[in-house]
């Protein structure tokens, strides 16, 4: 088993790279934006990524004692590597820990083989990405686990702003997550069932486990 954590660069460290050398080479602008850029975006950045890749990296080896030989095979996991390099953008643009989590949770699914194919694999990640804590949240509250207390808690906090609201179970209609089309199924308490793509995403959100779980 490897002792290390992944320190191969991103696809996200080029395309800051590139963006730092384009700022460089504007005459007008000159090489102190060039610095300031670094300071402001790629530093940060470069920690987010390395913070991500710490707690993606301690998930696997906790879970490598029930998957022996799960971290060696990895590397020629195609699934997986196309994932993680999804994932791992996805997750240089967040700061939110719900979508954090929904993301590293999709990555060690997919790493112990209980993924979907890797069409809908990207495809959910996709949707964490373009999501908010509210929709994955409210998604949530569709979870068996899902006690009638967090229900109502989160569905409360949605009732009280109906345009966004709205917008949320517009967007997860569009995706078909959701078997109750009504814009106002956030105050429906006996609606507690999403479709099988939106248990999908359940399954991963951070304080619900679906119809699968998460390793």
């Amino acid at each position: 088993m490897a002792d290390d954590q992944p320190k191969d660069r991103t696809a996200g460290d080029w395309m800051h790279a590139i963006a730092k050398a384009a700022v460089s080479a504007v005459p007008v602008v000159g090489s102190p934006a060039a610095e300031m850029f670094g300071f402001l975006v790629v530093a940060p950045a470069s920690k987010r990524r390395d913070e991500w890749l710490r707690t993606v990296w301690e998930r696997l080896v906790a879970i490598e004692s029930r998957i022996p030989g799960l971290i060696e095979a990895l590397p020629s996991n195609e699934e997986f590597v196309s994932a993680a390099l999804h994932a791992t953008q996805m997750a240089m643009r967040s700061h939110q820990n719900e979508k954090l989590t929904a993301l590293r949770n999709a990555v060690v699914n997919v790493a112990a083989g209980i993924a979907p194919s890797a069409d809908r694999q990207l495809m959910f990640l996709a949707w964490v990405d373009a999501f908010t804590p509210m929709h994955i949240a409210f998604l949530g509250t569709f979870a068996p686990s899902c006690t009638d207390e967090q229900r109502a808690t989160i569905r409360g906090r949605m009732s009280g702003d109906r345009e966004f609201t709205d917008s949320v179970v517009n967007d997860l209609n569009t995706r078909g997550l959701l078997i109750d089309h009504r814009l106002w199924v956030v105050n429906t308490p006996s609606i507690k069932e999403s479709t099988a793509c939106g248990s999908r995403v359940v399954s991963v959100a951070p304080g619900f486990r679906g119809a699968a779980r998460a390793v």
